[in-house]
């Protein structure tokens, strides 16, 4: 744009050339006259839509995730914290994956509760692949 209007292109020409309003050019303009280069890096401020939903709040469901657990359940899930938390799963999502936070993982071995129809040699079995697989790694 303020190459256009540089090469001595007037306002209206250069913002029919550029397909953009005549506001627009003006305002490109000024803002290069007001402030040099460092004015037209970046956007305006004051642009875009605001955040609905402020920090604290968002501290507020990270900190139910990660120290609390829900009523009759092992792990809280979108619906559940968005209840409780009176805002929309898909709100709970944003939090939780700028976060990292995955509730419905677990970050440890869990033996399945089918285990019990196997009989103890599973444990025993469990216990020998273990001892194999490391002692295998320790002789690498």
């Amino acid at each position: 744009m303020l190459l256009h209007l540089a090469d001595g292109l007037g306002i209206r020409p250069a913002a029919r050339h550029l397909n953009v309003g005549l506001n627009t050019m003006r305002r490109w303009r000024d803002r290069f006259l007001a402030t040099g280069c460092a004015g037209i890096e970046h956007d305006a401020p004051g642009r875009g839509r605001k955040p609905v939903i402020t920090a604290e709040r968002k501290a507020e469901i990270v900190r139910m995730t990660t120290q609390e657990k829900p009523r009759n359940a092992t792990h809280w899930s979108l619906r559940r914290m968005a209840e409780a938390a009176e805002v929309s799963p898909f709100v709970v999502w944003k939090i939780w994956k700028a976060h990292g936070l995955k509730p419905h993982l677990t970050r440890t071995f869990k033996v399945s509760n089918w285990a019990w129809c196997i009989g103890s040699s599973f444990s025993t079995a469990l216990a020998s692949t273990i001892t194999v697989s490391s002692t295998s790694r320790s002789s690498r």
